[in-house]
C-alpha cells in the first residue's frame, strides 16, 4: 500500500481510534452527522471512502478532533487539489489575508458574525470587481485568457487541444 491509499487508511484508523477513545459508537456518530446508516462512516474509518469537503468540519466536531488540524490532514489526503487551490489563493490574495488575520476569535457569536461578513463582503467585492472589469472593457473574457493567467483550466478544452496535436 502506498501514497494516498495508505494515508486514507491511516486517517481512517485515527478516526476510529478517536471515536473509541471518546467512547462513541458508529451509530451515535452517524446520527449526529445526519447519516441514515453507519455504512459510509465505516468505509471512511477503513480508508475506503473519501471524506466530502463539506463535511470535514462536522466530522472533526463529532469525533472531537481539532478542526484546523483535521481539515489540513483531510484536505491533503482526500482533496489535495482543493488544498493546492487554497494555498495558491492565500499566497495571491493579500487583501483576503489582511482582512482575515484580524478576525481570529474564540467567541462563537463573534466568529459567526465574522464568517457571515467575510463570505458576503469578500464575494460581493470580488464579483463586483470582475463585473466592472468586464463592463469597462465591454467584453466577455475568453476562457483562453483565464487559462493563460492560470485561473481556470477546463478539462474539455484541454482534451480538445490535445486531440488537435
Amino acid at each position: 500500500m502506498q501514497g494516498a491509499a495508505y494515508l486514507k487508511k491511516e486517517l481512517g484508523v485515527f478516526l476510529r481510534t478517536m471515536r473509541k477513545r471518546n467512547k462513541q459508537t458508529l451509530p451515535e456518530i452517524a446520527t449526529r452527522l445526519g447519516f441514515d446508516s453507519v455504512n459510509f462512516l465505516s468505509r471512511i474509518e477503513r480508508g475506503d471512502a473519501t471524506i466530502p469537503v463539506d463535511r470535514i468540519a462536522d466530522i472533526a466536531a463529532t469525533y472531537q478532533i481539532d478542526p484546523v488540524t483535521f481539515a489540513r490532514v483531510a484536505l491533503a489526503v482526500h482533496h489535495p487539489d482543493v488544498l493546492d487551490l487554497l494555498r495558491w489563493y492565500v499566497r495571491h490574495d493579500a487583501d483576503f489575508c489582511n482582512r482575515t488575520s484580524s478576525l481570529h476569535t474564540s467567541k462563537p457569536e463573534t466568529k459567526r458574525k465574522h464568517d457571515a461578513w467575510l463570505k458576503s463582503t469578500m464575494l460581493r467585492e470580488a464579483l463586483d470587481s470582475m463585473r466592472t472589469l468586464m463592463l469597462d472593457n465591454e467584453m466577455h473574457v475568453p476562457q483562453a485568457e483565464w487559462q493563460k493567467q492560470g485561473y481556470f483550466v477546463d478539462p474539455e478544452i484541454e482534451q480538445e487541444k490535445n486531440r488537435g496535436k
